[in-house]
């Protein structure tokens, strides 16, 4: 109701109706097997997903939007892309290029990826102040990536993510995976193979499922971990200046000297290794 409120409060011309200018690019690329796709993306929604076909489909979205629709037709113009081979190596890009006398837009620009991809293709992403969306995908990722949304699903290769200020969710099942971030927060579901974290001043939440071994090396970062059984792994914790929380664990293995509290619990010789290193916050196995 207090929202229906503040909109029927608003001036007649913020509601007004906004022109619209629009365009679809599709292209068609031929991959070889050695082929790899570079995507360069500035304030774009990017979206791959996997395929069983011998080259790549790129569609690209463009659309300005502004009351005035002059201004939407001029700045649509601001939103330039390129699509280039060298080698093995085939990249797309978008950039906003604005003449010499123009300090700001006025409209609201969008553009948008959206690739099918050969699923086991080798794929790059640098993308700030947009969003990634990455579903089955079998080849090696590497995604570095700030301000923006990731999402995954799906995804069975070796990946790399290096994302800041940014969020990421999903669900990996990756046989090396690794993961830099800062200022992040990542809410991930695991399986398959070994998995590295290193982050700074973020959040980090884990579903394990059947994986090989996990490390995290934090600093200012709360970590939780979540598993059917909490016997399913063993567990090399410890966090200075911060606390451990393990209700299924007995409390006997969790110490606490000189600001660091640690947790050495090992139910099973040959299960999967948790090992974690944070400050200044918890460590939470539910």
């Amino acid at each position: 109701m207090l929202i229906t409120a503040i909109l029927s409060a608003l001036p007649a011309a913020s509601q007004q109706k906004q022109a619209v200018v629009s365009k679809v690019i599709t292209k068609s690329i031929s991959m070889a097997s050695s082929d790899a796709l570079s995507i360069v993306g500035e304030k774009a929604h990017i979206a791959v997903s996997g395929w069983d076909k011998d080259y790549a489909q790129v569609k690209i979205l463009f659309s300005a939007s502004n009351v005035n629709r002059a201004v939407a037709v001029r700045e649509f113009e601001f939103m330039q892309y390129a699509i280039t081979r060298e080698k093995n190596i085939i990249e797309l890009r978008n950039a906003y290029v604005l003449p010499f006398d123009v300090d700001q837009i006025r409209s609201m620009l969008n553009v948008t990826f959206e690739i099918m991809l050969p699923a086991r293709s080798r794929l790059s992403i640098t993308n700030k102040y947009g969003t990634i969306e990455l579903k089955s995908l079998s080849g090696e990722i590497n995604a570095s990536f700030s301000f923006c949304d990731l999402f995954v699903t799906g995804i069975s290769g070796k990946a790399s993510l290096k994302p800041s200020y940014s969020e990421v969710r999903g669900e990996v099942n990756s046989p090396l995976f690794f993961c830099d971030a800062e200022k992040s927060e990542i809410f991930l579901e695991l399986s398959g193979g070994a998995y590295t974290f290193k982050t700074s001043l973020g959040d980090i939440d884990l579903d394990l499922k059947s994986i090989l071994s996990l490390n995290v090396k934090a600093s200012h970062t709360g970590v939780t971990l979540r598993t059917a059984s909490v016997r399913s792994f063993n567990y090399d914790l410890a966090t200075r200046n911060g606390k451990i929380y393990a209700a299924d664990i007995d409390s006997r293995h969790v110490k606490e000297e000189d600001r660091l509290s640690t947790l050495f619990y090992k139910p099973e010789a040959d299960n999967a290794l948790i090992e974690i290193y944070t400050t200044y916050s918890p460590i939470t196995i539910k």
